[in-house]
C-alpha cells in the first residue's frame, strides 16, 4: 500500500543541515517546521544589504537637497543674464559682463541637470539594493524546511 500523495521537503539550495525536529513515524502539520540549513554568512550579508538601503535612503535626501539648491542657483543666474542683456542693449554694461553672466547661467543649468541625475541614480540605487535585500530575505526563510501539507512522516534521510 502506498499514500496517495507524497511530498519530498529538502532545501532550494545548498547547504549544511542545522537541525532535523521530526522523525520517521511523526505527523506533520501543514507549516511546521521540520528541520533548518544552517545561514552560514547569510544574517551578515542581510545586515549588509540593510545598511546598503539606509545609505542610499540617506544619500537620496542629499540628492534631493542638492535638486532644489542647484534649481534655485539656475532661476536666479538665468534672471541675472537677462537683466545684464537688458543692460548691456541700453549700453549699461559690457559684453564681457554679459557673457560671465551667460556662462553663470549655462554653468548652474549644468549643475542642476546633474543634481536631476544623480536623483535619478539615487532612486535607482534604493531600488536595487531593497531588490538585493529582498532576495536574501527569500533566500533566508528558504533555509527553512517546511510541511507542506498535513501529514505523516515516512522517511528521514539524514541525520
Amino acid at each position: 500500500m502506498e499514500a496517495r500523495l507524497s511530498y519530498t521537503v529538502g532545501p532550494t539550495q545548498a547547504g549544511r543541515l542545522l537541525s532535523v525536529t521530526v522523525d520517521q513515524g511523526d505527523t506533520v502539520q501543514a507549516g511546521q517546521v521540520m528541520g533548518a540549513i544552517d545561514p552560514v554568512d547569510l544574517d551578515s550579508k542581510l545586515i549588509s544589504a540593510s545598511a546598503a538601503v539606509t545609505k542610499a535612503q540617506s544619500a537620496l535626501g542629499t540628492y534631493e537637497a542638492q535638486v532644489k539648491e542647484s534649481y534655485s542657483r539656475h532661476i536666479l543666474t538665468q534672471s541675472t543674464a537677462r537683466r545684464y542683456q537688458e543692460l548691456f542693449a541700453a549700453q549699461a554694461v559690457s559684453a564681457e559682463a554679459v557673457e560671465v553672466k551667460q556662462n553663470e547661467a549655462t554653468a548652474a543649468r549644468a549643475a542642476y541637470e546633474s543634481a536631476q541625475a544623480m536623483l535619478s541614480v539615487g532612486r535607482e540605487e534604493i531600488s536595487r539594493t531593497l531588490a538585493e535585500r529582498d532576495v536574501l530575505n527569500k533566500q533566508r526563510a528558504n533555509l527553512s524546511l517546511v510541511s507542506p501539507a498535513n501529514a505523516l512522516v515516512v522517511a528521514r534521510e539524514v541525520e
